[in-house]
């Protein structure tokens, strides 16, 4: 199981940087949502995303495909949860420097 936490994404280049290296996406992605939405349709995975009520502005974008990768793929797992911050967004900060 995979958490993110929704307050990364802020933009597309962002939040698709941040999929690639997180689920390990191929070389080839082509980091927008049709190349995920066509990745995660052949994977298998499960996806929490976290403090949804916070969410980056990419998210309203972003979510509607997440929800039709999991319609349309048994193997993929996706939920949400509100108001829960996970670490990931605290450890992105970190990576990148921020407080």
């Amino acid at each position: 199981m995979i958490t993110m936490d929704s307050a990364a994404f802020t933009d597309a280049e962002f939040t698709h940087k941040i999929f690639k290296k997180v689920l390990g996406l191929p070389e080839h992605y082509g980091m927008n949502l049709d190349a995920l939405h066509d990745c995660l349709t052949e994977g298998k995975e499960q996806l929490v995303i976290t403090n949804t009520d916070h969410a980056g502005e990419y998210y309203k974008l972003l979510r509607p495909v997440l929800i039709a990768c999991a319609q349309e793929n048994p193997d993929f797992i996706f939920s949400e949860e509100k108001g829960k911050k996970g670490g990931f967004f605290a450890r992105l900060k970190r990576l990148f420097g921020k407080k």
